[in-house]
């Protein structure tokens, strides 16, 4: 005879209710990335620049992206901050389709030619820092005192609350590049992207700067690509690398891309190497007849 609920045992004693299994709560997806390339292809005149791109940026995450001059590293970008189309793969950020995402505020983004930056430019460092409040508020809206909380922050955040009244265009280049990220923080950008930002600047200032973007990555959870020319400073500071030279030819952690050797057949023959430390270091090549 099969027991149930309220069954009589021997004796009159009920038999317990059987206790049904408890139902495992469903896992949750993992967070979408916030960068994913699938298959991304682009050419200009039917001359291939990127091919077969599969690419994926997760949230947090702080990459270093190397490849020599002409690898498709400027075009890339383009396409991922929406300034070009790929003519092949798809492109997604924040999970959905790129041609479809338009919060473009939670990308912020650093050029790689600020040395260039009008002097005369007759904007302060704090309006400009407030620029970054702008694609949040909308065309009718003023900014408020929560708007200038968050600009006040942000100069904070990169050490450049003391110059907050100086013009813009009277910075030094390293300075220029605080502003331009603390206009990405104003903004409540989630993904920071940067071309090669330390092209015009000294060793010191260079190793500052990667401290400020560590910083911003560790505490802040900040997601940080980074287009470089300096392996080994990248590879010193980034926690994951990826190398183009039209394809994606690596990507992984430092320390495996410390054991590899993508100079050779990758960069240009008259380039020159050193370990520093441990890491391969590139300089440009010399010029024809210069001092070696």
């Amino acid at each position: 005879m099969v027991m149930t609920e309220g069954t009589p045992r021997r004796g009159g004693e009920r038999a317990p209710a059987a206790t049904a299994a408890p139902i495992p709560a469903p896992l949750a997806p993992p967070p979408a990335p916030l960068v994913e390339l699938r298959g991304v292809g682009f050419g200009y005149g039917g001359e291939p620049v990127l091919e077969g791109i599969d690419l994926t940026v997760a949230r947090g995450e702080f990459v270093g992206l190397l490849g020599p001059n002409g690898s498709g590293k400027s075009t890339l970008l383009k396409i991922v901050l929406g300034l070009a189309r790929p003519t092949a793969g798809r492109v997604a950020l924040f999970g959905r389709e790129a041609a479809r995402f338009k919060e473009r505020w939670r990308i912020g983004y650093v050029p790689q030619r600020l040395a260039t930056f009008d002097a005369q430019f007759p904007a302060t460092v704090a309006e400009v820092v407030g620029m970054g409040r702008y694609a949040r508020l909308g065309p009718f809206r003023r900014p408020g005192a929560a708007d200038r909380a968050a600009v006040e922050r942000a100069l904070a955040a990169v050490e450049m609350a003391p110059f907050r009244d100086r013009r813009i265009g009277q910075l030094s280049v390293g300075q220029q590049q605080r502003a331009f990220i603390a206009r990405a923080l104003a903004s409540e950008a989630e993904l920071l992207i940067l071309d090669e930002p330390t092209a015009a600047v000294d060793a010191a200032t260079q190793e500052a700067f990667y401290h400020l973007l560590e910083g911003l990555n560790r505490d802040r959870g900040l997601t940080i690509v980074l287009v470089e020319h300096d392996l080994a400073m990248v590879a010193a500071h980034v926690a994951s690398v990826a190398v183009l030279n039209r394809r994606l030819i690596f990507r992984g952690d430092p320390a495996e891309f410390s054991r590899r050797d993508f100079l050779h057949g990758i960069y240009d023959e008259r380039t020159t190497c050193e370990v520093h430390p441990e890491v391969p270091h590139v300089h440009p090549p010399h010029a024809p007849g210069a001092a070696k």
